[in-house]
């Protein structure tokens, strides 16, 4: 993987929605390579695969905040009360960012344990650095849309 810069951009990239619960956002194949500078040799199906263990995840992690919300009246998390950033409730901002940071890190611990050429141990450690950004990414929007602050002990 080239770790976010892809020299060919001219891969097409299906524009279909990706279902997701009823109450977070569909997310997009198209939008999370694009963001997040996926190689454009990467087939589609893989990044679909890592994108939805990614959202099982993460939607697991906010499986209280979805029935707070649930509670206060709030079905969709477009719905509830947060900033607005662009047209964009800033909860679906923090959302893509947690699904997408934490397949990117995925993605990329994959390609770190599958790469066998000699320069391998230089890549793992410019990779495994990458990675743990990715998930500290991840994990940081979660306690975003929980409110929490980063530091304190929580369960995220």
């Amino acid at each position: 993987m080239n770790y976010g810069f892809s020299a060919n951009n001219d891969t097409v990239r299906p524009e279909t929605k990706i279902q997701n619960d009823d109450f977070f956002t569909e997310l997009s194949l198209s939008e999370f390579a694009n963001c997040y500078g996926l190689p454009a040799e990467m087939a589609n199906e893989i990044i679909e695969q890592y994108l939805l263990s990614a959202m099982d995840r993460i939607n697991t992690a906010l499986e209280s905040f979805k029935s707070e919300s649930d509670a206060n009246g709030f079905n969709k998390i477009e719905d509830v009360v947060a900033s607005q950033l662009g047209g964009i409730s800033a909860k679906v901002i923090q959302y893509k960012q947690a699904v997408y940071s934490a397949a990117k890190a995925d993605l990329l611990r994959a390609d770190i344990s599958m790469d066998r050429k000699p320069n391998a141990e230089n890549k793992a450690g410019t990779g495994e650095e990458l990675m743990n950004h990715y998930e500290r990414q991840s994990t940081r929007a979660i306690a975003n849309i929980q409110g929490k602050r980063l530091i304190g002990v929580y369960s995220v």
